[in-house]
């Protein structure tokens, strides 16, 4: 991504498609940092400018580690206001297959909306509660999972995230079973294998990601 026509050619993909795949990108975080610069300054999350992960992590529910668990698609930061735009995923080092599955969420949301205009009004329209709790920090944030624009015509953003997605407290009784009702049909469309794309990354590789639209997961 030296060039200025790979670097755009890339950005046009990430817009058409929600990701761009890149290769032989230097496996060390200085030429993570550069890529990363290449396209717009870092946002230092919680964990760094760079967060290293692998199946030696532990599950974000069960706190037990994550070999030979894949985990449920989703976006990252549903927890913040404004979550990062874009996601960069280099592989490092591997002694196995390491793929990672993408969903287009936006494609998901259209699709729900033809199978299922009530479900995909709920999505829409009620807030769900997330949260990020660990010993220094506590983040909540109330949101539609399905955000649009202010016209409500415009679909923005896909929060979804199941493993911060807090109990339905602050949801009216009268909404709960039309949200549960929602989530189902929501997770079956994105769960399904016909909705995946696997990419199978090898060291050296650099994913860039719309995180305001693809669901991913390690598989």
């Amino acid at each position: 991504m030296r060039s200025e026509e790979a670097l755009g050619a890339a950005l046009r993909s990430v817009v058409a498609n929600g990701f761009a795949v890149l290769k032989n990108v230097p496996r060390t975080d200085e030429g993570l940092v550069q890529a990363a610069e290449r396209i717009c300054p870092l946002r230092p999350g919680f964990f760094g400018r760079i967060f290293n992960f692998g199946r030696h992590m532990l599950h974000p529910i069960r706190s037990e580690p994550l070999e030979g668990e894949r985990m449920a698609h989703h976006a990252d930061q549903t927890y913040l206001t404004e979550p990062a735009g874009l996601k960069l995923v280099q592989c490092v080092e591997t002694n196995a297959k390491f793929t990672m599955s993408l969903v287009d969420g936006f494609d998901a949301a259209r699709r729900l909306r033809e199978r299922n205009e009530e479900a995909y009004r709920t999505l829409s329209t009620v807030p769900v509660e997330s949260e990020f709790v660990d010993g220094e920090h506590h983040y909540v944030t109330r949101d539609a999972i399905l955000k649009h624009d202010a016209s409500g015509r415009n679909l923005l953003q896909v929060r979804y995230n199941d493993y911060y997605r807090s109990p339905a407290a602050t949801v009216p009784v009268s909404r709960l079973d039309q949200l549960y009702d929602a989530l189902f049909d929501w997770t079956q469309l994105v769960e399904s294998s016909k909705s995946q794309c696997r990419i199978q990354l090898t060291p050296g590789t650099l994913l860039l990601l719309d995180n305001w639209r693809d669901r991913k997961s390690v598989v």
